[in-house]
C-alpha cells in the first residue's frame, strides 16, 4: 500500500496513515501496561507481590 501511495504521490495521505497507526499501537501498549499495573495492584493489595515474580511471599526485612 505505501509503494502504491508514494508512486501515486499521496505523501500527506501516507503520513496520516502512519501517524494513526502508530498512535493505535501506542493505545494499545498503554491498554496493556495499565492492565498489568492494575493485576499487579491487585496483587500487592493481597500481600502476595513477591509471587508475582515467582518468589515466596515476603516475610520482612533479614536480622543484621
Amino acid at each position: 500500500m505505501r509503494a502504491i501511495l508514494e508512486f501515486c504521490d499521496f505523501e500527506p495521505t501516507l503520513r496520516l496513515i502512519e501517524k494513526y497507526h502508530l498512535k493505535a499501537r501506542l493505545k494499545s501498549c498503554i491498554s496493556d501496561v495499565s492492565k498489568g499495573i492494575a493485576g499487579f495492584e491487585k496483587e500487592l493489595g493481597k500481600g502476595n507481590s513477591a509471587t508475582l515474580l515467582g518468589g515466596k511471599p515476603c516475610q520482612g526485612l533479614p536480622a543484621r
